[in-house]
């Protein structure tokens, strides 16, 4: 099978959905399927054409003020002519989807939204509403399947949307089988750490992290480290926060997989307080590296929570109760024996259901 994935960015970018798009496309192509990832390169520094583990890479300059919208004039011909059996276009907020949707033609499409609802400063809110508003429900209707990652996103799509007549099926993102059954290692956790994963923005609640932590130092006389993975626009504030707060953070920006498993293993609790989540795989990833993780009671993020190996606080986070949530959680044994496959998979089972879907829609 011939399959284009549409994507506003890929490796060696990083974030949830670009993991994502990566794990199903290498494991398509060890199944002796063609995946060419179409995609763009706002920086320019990227090649424009490359091969990475067998999956074919088509980069386009686009236009990404804030990284975001990721305007690219030119991959709209070039979807219109590229030769595939499905087009999957990932992430209904930026227009690469877009233009997936208006190039498909009689190629059969999917479409992978990881919608938020909304945008996340008061400009991108007017912009969204406008696009949402004249674009969402012919983007959706033309859909011949929408996979979802939760449960949570398509009540979302269903009630902004109306989905009724259009084919839904949720496949959760699944996990490195390294990470599978790590055990902590005592010599890195000589200094107590937190760990946070994932696109450095204003609503992923870095900022309550940071707050809550110069909380503990000062009012409980405890030191935490914290470890930030990842990169974005909301990290020159974050530094000038942190420096205020004295709070030590070290700031991994991109990682390879060997040293985000260390990570994983050397800490005490992974925090992820974002308010808009349509999966959360870095706390899929963390579970199965049998390190606790604490979230919001808000979006998909609310799907993991059991109290027992997921913890939850409310959402905007107060710094005394998630500094008090922190270090009782880190006082805990935690007993990971009841973890299920719903909240943690392989990749491999992930993509037994994606080329189930695949092979179905092109009957």
């Amino acid at each position: 099978m011939n399959i284009v994935q549409v994507c506003p960015r890929y490796y060696p970018d990083v974030g949830g959905v670009e993991k994502i798009v990566q794990e199903i496309n290498e494991r398509l192509v060890g199944r002796r399927h063609k995946v060419e990832v179409v995609t763009t390169d706002p920086t320019g520094m990227l090649p424009k054409h490359e091969t990475i583990n067998g999956v074919e890479i088509v980069r386009f300059r686009s236009f990404a003020p804030g990284d975001a919208y990721f305007f690219a004039p030119g991959m709209y011909s070039y979807l219109k002519r590229v030769d595939c059996d499905v087009i999957h276009a990932h992430n209904y907020h930026a227009l690469p989807a877009m233009m997936a949707c208006l190039a498909k033609g009689d190629r059969k499409f999917i479409i992978s939204p990881y919608y938020h609802g909304k945008g996340h400063t008061v400009v991108r809110k007017l912009l969204f509403n406008v696009y949402n508003r004249i674009f969402g429900k012919y983007f959706f209707s033309n859909a011949g399947m929408i996979i979802s990652p939760s449960d949570f996103e398509i009540e979302m799509l269903n009630k902004d949307f109306n989905l009724d007549e259009i084919s839904c099926v949720t496949i959760a993102p699944g996990v490195d089988e390294a990470l599978f059954g790590l055990s902590g290692s005592s010599e890195l956790k000589k200094n107590r750490s937190i760990l946070f994963v994932g696109r450095i923005e204003k609503y992923k609640g870095l900022q309550y992290v940071i707050k809550a932590l110069e909380y503990i130092s000062n009012e409980k006389g405890d030191h935490f480290i914290l470890n930030v993975v990842g990169s974005g626009p909301y990290k020159d504030r974050l530094q000038k926060i942190a420096a205020k707060s004295k709070v030590e953070i070290i700031w991994h920006g991109r990682t390879s997989q060997e040293q985000l498993r260390q990570l994983y293993q050397g800490s005490e609790l992974l925090v992820l307080l974002s308010s808009f989540e349509t999966f959360g795989i870095v706390v899929a990833e963390a579970l199965a590296a049998r390190l606790p993780a604490l979230v919001v009671k808000s979006s998909a993020l609310k799907e993991f929570v059991d109290e027992r190996v997921c913890f939850s606080v409310d959402d905007p986070a107060d710094a005394e109760e998630l500094g008090d949530k922190i270090l009782e959680i880190c006082d805990l044994e935690i007993d990971f024996s009841g973890l299920t496959d719903k909240k943690v998979r392989s990749w491999d089972k992930v993509v037994d259901e994606y080329e189930r879907v695949y092979m179905d829609i092109c009957e």
